[in-house]
């Protein structure tokens, strides 16, 4: 189960609890973040989310991913925010001859 927290105007989506702090990341050039732990996807970071999505303050508020999905070079990611819901969307194509 993913847990999801906002820190600093930023959107964390955390997959696995992280015993290190060593991590290999990759930035995409919008910004997002993909931390790995090995092979294996531990978090990916959402800067300037709050800001994005102009909404005031989600501090407090509930967050829920409700999929991940992968179409083609894309990841579309559908979250829940109080009762509304919003599908990020994330071409990761400038990364993957990275990977």
């Amino acid at each position: 189960m993913s847990q999801i927290k906002i820190e600093n105007g930023d959107l964390y989506i955390i997959f696995k609890d992280n015993e290190y702090d060593v991590l290999v990341s990759y930035k995409l050039d919008n910004g997002a973040e993909f931390d790995f732990d090995g092979d294996e996807l531990v978090q990916l970071v959402l800067p300037h989310f709050e800001a994005q999505l102009n909404r005031g303050s989600l501090s407090n508020v509930s967050i829920e991913l409700l999929d991940v999905s992968f179409e083609d070079t894309k990841i579309i990611l559908p979250i829940k925010i109080i009762n509304d819901t919003i599908t990020i969307s994330l071409d990761c194509s400038s990364i993957i001859h990275k990977l």
